[in-house]
């Protein structure tokens, strides 16, 4: 462009000095002058196309810097600005309009700059907070292509990138009618299935049918804990209702006249007893589990002896046990490394499972407490020479009222919260437990805990095996 300015330039003052030349030239050849006068015109006239045509070159270079050169520099910065490129400057010094042009393009420049790091760091708030949110969020253009998305969305669509139809991104006749919907105009909600998860989308319109926004949710969790609460509640009404039910029989029967004959009211009240004491069982337990489940219940987690409290809870339940004729004992103990947990919560846990295993025992048989050292955790196991569990069973022994023998476990009172309140407090520990158990061979439930240190050296803690003979 410079050149071809400057070029025109030149060619013009050329051409202009040409022609001046040329027109004295002829004025001198058509005029009678003697051949002197005529020769020394001609030499006048040679210096001054010379001289012309220098001065065309000179003036040609000089406009060129003084006024194509700056434009050119103008042009240059308005394209890079037009491409984006917003580090170009013109830094004029001129004072004319040439100058204030340029100064003005630089202004223009600086606050193109400044806005756009402000999109860009808005822009970069905005895919933080995206990504960091648990829901899915995804914005189609108006043909219904995802523009936007977040981590979840990609973590949720198996990394199905933009630019592509919402419906291949998540394959679901429902989402993909929600968001037809919302190109129309319409708010929508829909649920579907995705594999194993249960997603619940909003879908609502961008203002000026610009395209849809979607949010969507992963509510597999929300539904199971809802069918786990209703089955629950029917559940425990069911519990509760039994014993209140036989309560309140016997409580009638007495009063239309059974009073009157003692034989009989003793009966009844001895039934009654039962069935309160079953029902103070029930609402224990239910309080327990509440506590072992709550996240405010508060658990103390320190070094403590599980050969002591087993040795505990074995004294405790010896009567049981002995009118039972099952026999109680400790096996191990040089393998009672000191564990990391709540003395409270293990003391229940392991309560429940030797009462379990005394309930399930039959006469003669022997319920025994034993300990395994690992490598970071230690295990406390409750072994019984009971029936055993079908190991159809053993993958929900630890539901909530689940049962594998309804009526017999009715019979020996037992509540069917006893292994749940056992799972949770052992959770609670940061700890685990697991059953093994086949029919005809006995049970056993292991618990592991994070292994501690009590300041004693727990391999001469005690005998080889402690029996507690009932």
């Amino acid at each position: 462009m410079l050149h071809s300015i400057r070029a025109r330039l030149l060619i013009a003052t050329v051409a202009g000095a040409v022609l001046v030349v040329g027109a004295s030239w002829a004025y001198a050849e058509n005029v009678a002058l003697d051949a002197a006068t005529r020769s020394a015109m001609r030499d006048v006239l040679i210096f001054a196309s010379v001289l012309a045509a220098i001065t065309a070159v000179v003036l040609a270079e000089v406009i060129a810097r003084r006024f194509v050169t700056p434009i050119a520099e103008l042009r240059h910065a308005s394209d890079a600005l037009a491409r984006g490129d917003f580090s170009v400057r013109v830094r004029s010094r001129r004072d004319d309009e040439i100058g204030g042009i340029g100064r003005a393009i630089d202004r223009m420049a600086d606050q193109l700059a400044d806005r756009l790091e402000a999109v860009r760091a808005e822009e970069s708030r905005l895919r933080v907070m995206l990504d960091a949110m648990d829901e899915a969020v995804l914005v189609t253009d108006p043909d219904g292509l995802v523009v936007l998305s977040n981590a979840a969305f990609v973590g949720l669509s198996g990394g199905a990138g933009l630019g592509r139809a919402c419906v291949e991104a998540i394959r679901s006749a429902e989402l993909h009618e929600a968001v037809s919907k919302a190109l129309r105009g319409e708010r929508h909600k829909a649920v579907f299935r995705l594999d194993v998860k249960i997603i619940s989308a909003h879908v609502a319109p961008l203002p000026e049918n610009a395209g849809a926004i979607v949010v969507m949710r992963d509510v597999t969790e929300v539904r199971r804990l809802d069918a786990v609460r209703r089955d629950f509640v029917a559940n425990a009404s069911h519990e509760l209702r039994t014993p209140l039910t036989a309560i309140r029989g016997f409580a009638e029967t007495l009063r239309d006249g059974a009073l009157d004959e003692p034989r009989i009211a003793k009966r009844f009240v001895g039934n009654i007893v039962e069935n309160a004491i079953r029902l103070q069982r029930i609402v224990d337990d239910l309080l327990e589990l509440s506590r072992s489940e709550s996240p405010d219940a508060r658990f103390e987690l320190e070094p403590i002896d599980p050969l002591a409290i087993a040795s505990k809870v074995l004294s405790s339940l010896e009567q049981k046990a002995s009118d039972k004729g099952v026999q109680l004992g400790i096996e191990a103990t040089h393998d009672a490394v000191p564990v990391r947990g709540d003395e409270r919560a293990l003391d229940q846990v392991l309560l429940n499972l030797v009462d379990n295993g005394i309930k399930y025992t039959p006469s003669g048989g022997r319920v025994v407490v034993r300990f395994r050292k690992e490598a970071d955790t230690a295990r406390v196991e409750v072994v019984d020479t009971g029936p055993g569990i079908a190991a159809s069973h053993l993958s929900r022994i630890f539901e909530r009222f689940y049962r594998v023998d309804q009526g017999r476990s009715r019979e020996q009172g037992g509540t069917g919260l006893g292994l749940a309140i056992v799972k949770h407090l052992t959770q609670r520990m940061g700890g685990e437990v697991s059953v093994e158990s086949r029919l005809g061979h006995g049970t056993t439930f292991s618990v592991r805990l994070a292994r501690a240190e009590l300041g004693r050296d727990s391999s001469t803690s005690g005998e080889e095996s402690v029996a507690l003979d009932a």
